[in-house]
């Protein structure tokens, strides 16, 4: 995908949008966004994956919830599960009707279930 990238910013756009959201609305607004996107920037991205799962996790002071949407893409399913087993006091939340970008195709639910779990924690 990063090497078709390269090549097409319209066709990263377009592929991202309909991997990442599941409502039209969703769809389009991310790709408005991804668009936007220089290829000098896939560089930078590239290099994000030393960060992935690099450092060996430690308790947390603060509150942790952890989310996925029930259309999201299995990778992202199982490595939510899978850092919600490693966190024994965080939060699993399964938002409905959405993708990957779970705050942009279900805002409503996403807004009520953060305000929740930050009125509840803080």
């Amino acid at each position: 995908m990063m090497l078709k990238a390269l090549i097409s910013i319209k066709w990263f756009a377009k592929s991202n949008k309909l991997i990442s959201a599941i409502t039209p609305e969703a769809q389009e607004e991310f790709y408005q966004m991804n668009i936007r996107f220089k290829k000098s920037s896939f560089r930078f991205l590239a290099g994000l994956a030393i960060l992935i799962n690099t450092h060996k996790s430690m308790p947390r002071n603060y509150p942790l919830m952890i989310g996925y949407g029930d259309h999201d893409i299995p990778m992202a399913i199982e490595a939510a599960k899978m850092w919600y087993d490693s966190e024994p006091a965080s939060k699993l939340v399964i938002f409905e009707n959405a993708g990957h970008l779970a705050n942009m195709d279900a805002p409503n639910q996403f807004n009520d279930v953060l305000h929740q779990f930050l009125t509840d924690k803080l």
